[in-house]
This record gives C-alpha cells, sequence and structure tokens, in this order.
C-alpha cells in the first residue's frame, strides 16, 4: 500500500482514517486496520503534512458541531460514505435480501438527514393564494389541502 498521501487512492484513504480518528469511535489499531495500513505505514505517512491537514479539518468539523443530533448526523454521514461500496456489491449480490439491505440504507439516510425531505402537506400545514385579476370586486380563495385538491370558499 502506498503512504504517499499526495495519491488519489492514498489520499482518499487517509481521509477516511482521519474522519475516524476524529470522530473516536474505535481504537485507532481497529482503524487502520480496516483501511488496510499496518502500524509501520502509518507511522510513515504521519509525517505527510496532507495527512496533518486532512486531521485537522476532520478534528475541527466534528469538533465544530455543536449538539448531539449534528455528530449523529456526521458519523451516520460518515458511516454511508464508508458503506456504499459494500452496498453496491450487496445490492447486485442476487443472495442478498434487498428489502434487508434498502431498509438498512434509509436507516441510515435518515440518521444522515439524507432521506426524503418532508413538505408542508406532510405536516399538516396549509398553502392559500389569492389572485385578483380584473376589475370585479368578488375575491375568489382557493386553499390546496393535503391531498393537493384545491378547496374553493367564497367570501
Amino acid at each position: 500500500m502506498s503512504t504517499d498521501v499526495a495519491t488519489r487512492p492514498a489520499a482518499e484513504k487517509y481521509l477516511r482514517i482521519a474522519r475516524e480518528i476524529a470522530i473516536n469511535i474505535m481504537p485507532l489499531e481497529a482503524i487502520l486496520e480496516s483501511q488496510g495500513v499496518s502500524l509501520r505505514e502509518w507511522e510513515e505517512a504521519q509525517r505527510s503534512p496532507r495527512l496533518r491537514e486532512f486531521l485537522s479539518e476532520e478534528i475541527a468539523l466534528w469538533h465544530g458541531s455543536p449538539n448531539t443530533q449534528e455528530r449523529v448526523k456526521l458519523k451516520a454521514a460518515a458511516a454511508i460514505e464508508e458503506w456504499m461500496p459494500t452496498l453496491f456489491t450487496r445490492v447486485n449480490n442476487r443472495n442478498e435480501s434487498l428489502a434487508a439491505v434498502v431498509e438498512g440504507g434509509k436507516f441510515l439516510a435518515r440518521l444522515a438527514g439524507m432521506g426524503e425531505k418532508t413538505t408542508a402537506a406532510e405536516t399538516g400545514e396549509r398553502f392559500q393564494l389569492t389572485i385578483n385579476i380584473g376589475k370585479d370586486d368578488t375575491t375568489k380563495i382557493t386553499t390546496i389541502t393535503q391531498s393537493g385538491k384545491p378547496v374553493e370558499d367564497d367570501e
């Protein structure tokens, strides 16, 4: 494995390591093992200014999160990023339960705030629009309901 942090594959790997170190979920040895980096390679890579930059940016991002919810979103987003190659492989494996894989992905996406967004209609809010055209003094109010169907009210 190349320890030259300037090469794209190595940079991506060391960025993932820096993120895991900042998040501090696993011990360093487990992080390095998960990325296929030996302790000797890690010691050599630590001399790289680029790696030090990665570490300081990831630590600042992690510690800059103002609350637990934001940190959970960051952890979930990091997990999704790490999980995507595995998910792609598993989704294309006919022996895997697609429903289970998709549900797991939906769960992590929701944690990261990357899932489906709620619209105003889904939260029970209404949208009202009044358009006056012409010289007529009558006002017609149309309210759009949750189902998207207009309800006309006369005033």
